[in-house]
């Protein structure tokens, strides 16, 4: 049978509530860093819901502001349900978030979370971002007016994971394709008769309904610490993300950043992470002395500084680089079989 066979057959009724795949153009959200939307294959893909997680410190809230602030000026609104109680004016302005314009809401139990992340997106908003569900109250251990039962009526096997695929599909049915809402998650060790390996809490509802996962990885050791030029204090480290899991391109993929907590820096440093990948991909010329452009520096820090104090040596730089990464793998933005 032909297409318009096919449609013809329709009855008007069904005709009208069709479309063709033509017609699906989802959101697509990018990050402040060019080397994570390679990674990602453009950024976090709306229309469901995306899972970040990783051990203490790998940076996941921190991305979560930061991503924030860039979508707050792109005319996105956003919001963040708080579970851990970490999140603070202070250091939501110090990432560049404007603060009077992030939707905040501390419920720490699933089915409050579920209830307000439903609100919010029924009522149109951008971005919901959930920090994190390891930390959210299962439904069972809740009473309705709201106060937590007592600890013996708390032994419920399985009782987090069957409360967050309750909530992830709730989720699913209210998320609209240009909406996006991310799981932030604690790593967990899954262990199996040959192997173990490292995955989001909240049970396989979220692997299996996550359009994309991202895993952050980063040492807490002392001795894997950035370390201050000047006194030789600890001052940050380095993060690994991988794309664990992309509905929406490929899987695998790799990127590296700094992460700052010290020496006047605050949170991740996305000038000396665009140099990297600039260097990368010889769009940033040299070895020593680098160069693009009108700008000849020594050193990756001392350039990353000048496009630091530069937005618009910033932007120009970065759109360059993501002209580069078109289609393009290279060394230490690894594609990972």
């Amino acid at each position: 049978m032909s297409f318009d066979d096919f449609i013809a057959n329709l009855t008007p009724g069904v005709r009208k509530n069709i479309q063709t795949v033509s017609n699906v153009n989802r959101t697509v959200y990018k990050t402040p860093l060019v080397g994570l939307n390679w990674a990602l294959d453009g950024g976090f893909l709306a229309g469901g819901f995306v899972t970040v997680y990783g051990g203490s410190g790998s940076s996941k809230s921190t991305l979560m502001l930061q991503c924030v602030a860039l979508w707050q000026t792109q005319g996105y609104t956003c919001g963040i349900i708080d579970a851990e109680g970490t999140v603070t004016k202070q250091h939501a302005e110090s990432l560049g978030v404007d603060v009077s314009r992030l939707i905040y809401s501390g419920d720490k139990g699933i089915r409050q979370a579920a209830d307000t992340a439903v609100a919010w997106l029924e009522a149109g908003i951008d971005v919901v971002i959930v920090d994190t569900i390891s930390d959210l109250i299962p439904a069972p251990f809740i009473d309705k007016d709201g106060t937590v039962k007592e600890f013996d009526g708390n032994q419920q096997i399985g009782a987090s994971a069957k409360s967050i695929a309750a909530m992830t599909r709730m989720i699913h049915y209210t998320c609209k394709k240009n909406q996006l809402v991310i799981y932030v998650s604690q790593t967990t060790t899954e262990i199996n008769t040959t192997y173990t390996r490292q995955i989001p809490s909240g049970g396989k509802k979220v692997e299996f309904d996550s359009s994309q996962m991202l895993q952050l990885t980063a040492s807490r050791a002392t001795t894997q610490q950035l370390k201050s030029k000047e006194d030789g204090s600890a001052i940050g480290r380095e993060v690994t993300a991988v794309v664990m899991k992309n509905k929406g391109g490929p899987e695998y993929r790799t990127a590296k950043y700094n992460l700052y907590y010290g020496d006047g820096l605050r949170g991740i440093d996305k000038a000396y992470e665009l140099v990297e990948v600039g260097c990368q991909q010889n769009v940033i010329q040299g070895t020593t002395w680098l160069s693009w452009n009108d700008i000849k520096v020594q050193g990756k820090e001392n350039f990353a500084r000048q496009i630091r104090d530069n937005p618009a040596l910033m932007d120009a730089l970065y759109a360059d680089v993501e002209m580069a990464l078109d289609g393009v793998v290279v060394d230490g933005i690894t594609e990972d079989a």
